[in-house]
């Protein structure tokens, strides 16, 4: 298999949600979370189950939307879970070890957490 056969995927820019109790003086998002299905790689057989990140309305993306803050502006976020409960739902059952301490994260538990801020 070829390396790089796929241009990399830029995920959306989110867009604020208007909200009476935040906006006058924060940007506010609204985020779900979701089983979706994505094509890792042109080469690789069809689409596999992971959780997602969108926005109401809009097609959930792999790792989700980039919220892009300002300086000196607070950013709240209201995460929305809409993820399985059924254990064999979750796509990566199979590949967790549970010995490890924190390995048993009930079905449908989520850890939205911030990169590169």
């Amino acid at each position: 298999m070829s390396k790089w056969v796929d241009p990399l995927p830029v995920p959306p820019v989110a867009q604020k949600t208007f909200n009476p109790a935040y906006s006058s003086w924060a940007d506010y998002y609204v985020i779900d979370m979701r089983a979706s299905q994505h094509q890792f790689n042109a080469g690789l057989p069809g689409p596999a189950t992971v959780w997602t990140y969108g926005q109401p309305g809009q097609s959930p993306v792999l790792l989700g939307p980039t919220i892009v803050a300002k300086t000196g502006r607070p950013v709240v976020v209201k995460y929305i879970n809409n993820l399985p409960t059924d254990p064999d739902a979750f796509p990566l059952k199979n590949a967790i070890d549970p010995t490890i301490a924190g390995a048993m994260v009930p079905t449908g538990a989520a850890i939205p957490h911030l990169h590169g801020g």
